[in-house]
């Protein structure tokens, strides 16, 4: 019981590093845990699709009882496909991604391949997708602004919000993205550090506090008419419900992005 508890807090500080720090939003862990696109778990680890796992967030835009059904068929229709390409992210000796140091194997969260990253956005896209068939116009639009409200590093450079930012004659440049990365990198690199010691609980509000540094360096790169228009994406400010982190049951699930703000 203990070892096991072990692998799910190992796993969960591995997620958050890889979700917080990456421009790659984790979807979903393998196992699944069986909440599905609108449970409770790990929202923001998901990127849209996990926003959707969160009650709160569902209930503020709105969905009505056919569009969570066809919600869950998704969630259940690409269940199989998720957990395939995190069957591949396991580290070679074929321990459980989230288990061990995470400084080393390329097949584990810390040493993602370039084949790996491009699978998970290639899935994240083609769910993205099939939510936006889903939600009507305003509600994917709020969605994408709740992303940006929870994720912003990751939300700059979105497709999504790529575009939009574009259409308002303030992309990011090349150079701005370098800056950003570089924030990240720097971020990313403390946690890994403090994880190589061993996790525990009290490393979470730990590495809420370098995200939230991380974030303010990389987006203070932007110029006063970029974070306006970022500012006007993100919309109506909302409150996350509070981070559930626990082993297991309805607030253990991969913790549910439920993450720090």
């Amino acid at each position: 019981m203990r070892s096991r508890a072990l692998l799910n807090v190992c796993f969960l500080a591995s997620a958050f590093v890889a979700a917080t720090f990456s421009p790659l939003a984790m979807a979903q862990p393998p196992g699944g845990g069986g909440r599905g696109m609108m449970g409770g778990g790990m929202g923001g680890m998901g990127g849209l699709a996990g926003l959707l796992r969160i009650p709160e967030v569902v209930e503020h835009l709105k969905l009505d009882d056919t569009q969570k059904s066809e919600l869950k068929e998704v969630q259940q229709s690409m269940g199989d496909e998720m957990r395939k390409i995190f069957e591949g992210m396991r580290p070679a000796g074929g321990g459980d991604a989230g288990g061990g140091r995470q400084g080393g194997g390329r097949g584990g969260f810390g040493g993602m391949t370039d084949e790996m990253r491009k699978k998970m956005e290639e899935f994240s896209q083609k769910t993205e997708d099939k939510i936006s068939e889903i939600l009507d116009p305003t509600q994917f639009d709020r969605l994408v602004g709740l992303f940006a409200q929870q994720s912003p590093m990751q939300a700059i450079r979105h497709r999504l919000i790529v575009d939009k930012m574009k259409s308002a004659n303030c992309p990011v440049t090349g150079e701005q993205e370098t800056k950003m990365k570089e924030a990240e990198e720097a971020a990313g690199a403390k946690v890994r550090e403090m994880m190589s010691g061993g996790f525990n609980p009290e490393n979470m509000a730990k590495m809420g506090e370098i995200r939230k540094e991380s974030e303010e360096k990389a987006l203070g790169v932007l110029t006063d008419s970029q974070k306006k228009k970022f500012e006007e994406i993100k919309g109506e400010k909302f409150e996350f419900p509070r981070p559930q982190f626990g082993g297991g049951g309805r607030g253990g699930d991969r913790g549910g992005e439920r993450r720090p703000n």
